[in-house]
């Protein structure tokens, strides 16, 4: 049996409290098979993970059990593009991708061998579990092939699925991880999920609208002076062909897929919406006993909802996740096989710890 060489990739932005509890455990479960590393890619963390790993994992380092990067240009997290890097960086012939809150189970890398060992033309992913869908685990060479992670997917969701759909269609057979000692993970909150994305840093006001009992408007004020507004459906379900159903119910999607961008003016008793420099609504203040903070355009009221709230957390990873699908359907429709035509993951890293010698991915 040939014993390859895996490489477990992780990417880490402010999810230290995470790191603490796998990073160590995972790394322990799979001492037993040698021709294993663990890539740790830090998307400019400011949690102090830096500080952390440096306290607790020289002997790791040392042993080239692990190998630390990171990138100090991000503001947002993004998943695809973070990815890339990690993926770039692995020498493994066999790469995983780990996310912070994954535990391995022990012996997963012994499994993983066997698996690859026992096919040709494979991948391993654990799709069918909701809370470790982004394990993905295939050949460096096929992850290349494709062009890596689809990097116009840059909110919360679906690049994982869009990956294996393209590995598919590249003939390759999905070999689902069935063991649970193999599916655990950390279960945390949709506002952790959401707690690094751009939209969720750069919002400043939130206004839902109800339209019937079963769609709703909901409209983002950000704070470079932006506005999004979409139109929200809320369904038991959308014909699909695909084969992945991941959205729970009801089911939120975009009406038509359309979203309306532009940018927004508060005149001090009114908000103007502009739409390529032409106005397209103006919200008026309508002082409510029931909804203080209510806007109402036209015939349209708005509520305005807590930025700070579950609520908005959630209505932020459903419209993420909908952006994404959104180009995910598209390539499917296309046949796209290979993404990111001119390149991906493209940075500037440093290496356990060497400021001083920056590593160019171009």
């Amino acid at each position: 049996m040939k014993h390859y060489q895996i490489s477990f990739c992780i990417v880490c932005m402010n999810r230290l409290h995470h790191i603490q509890k796998t990073l160590l455990q995972n790394i322990k479960d799979n001492e037993a098979y040698s021709p294993t590393e663990f890539i740790l890619l830090n998307y400019n963390s400011g949690d102090g993970l830096d500080e952390y790993i440096q306290a607790h994992f020289k002997k790791e380092i040392e042993r080239k059990k692990l190998i630390y990067y990171k990138n100090p240009a991000p503001k947002y997290f993004h998943r695809s593009h973070s990815r890339n890097i990690a993926f770039r960086l692995a020498k493994g012939e066999i790469v995983c991708n780990l996310d912070a809150d994954n535990y391995t189970g022990k012996g997963f890398s012994a499994y993983i061998n066997e698996e690859f060992n026992r096919q040709e033309n494979i991948f391993l992913s654990s799709s069918l579990h909701p809370d470790v869908t982004g394990r993905v685990i295939m050949r460096r060479g096929d992850f290349l092939s494709l062009g890596g992670y689809d990097e116009k997917m840059a909110d919360y969701g679906f690049e994982d699925y869009d990956l294996i759909s393209r590995m598919e269609r590249k003939g390759l057979t999905n070999i689902h991880i069935k063991e649970n000692k193999y599916l655990n993970a950390i279960s945390h909150s949709k506002s952790e999920r959401v707690a690094n994305e751009f939209l969720r840093n750069q919002l400043e006001h939130c206004y839902l609208s109800q339209l019937t009992p079963s769609s709703s408007t909901v409209l983002f004020l950000l704070n470079n002076g932006n506005f999004i507004k979409a139109n929200l459906i809320n369904s038991n379900g959308i014909n699909s062909s695909f084969i992945f159903k991941p959205f729970r119910n009801p089911m939120v999607t975009r009406e038509n897929n359309e979203l309306l961008e532009g940018e927004w003016i508060h005149t001090g008793k009114e908000i103007n919406l502009y739409h390529k420099g032409i106005l397209s609504d103006s919200l008026k203040e309508s002082p409510s006993s029931i909804f203080p903070g209510m806007l109402k355009g036209g015939s349209i009221k708005y509520e305005k909802v807590k930025t700070s709230s579950a609520l908005v957390d959630e209505i932020i990873q459903f419209f993420c996740e909908q952006t994404n699908k959104n180009k995910w359907i598209l390539n499917n429709e296309n046949n796209c096989l290979t993404v990111n035509p001119n390149g991906f993951g493209h940075a500037s890293v440093y290496k356990n710890f060497n400021v001083n010698h920056s590593i160019s991915l171009s």
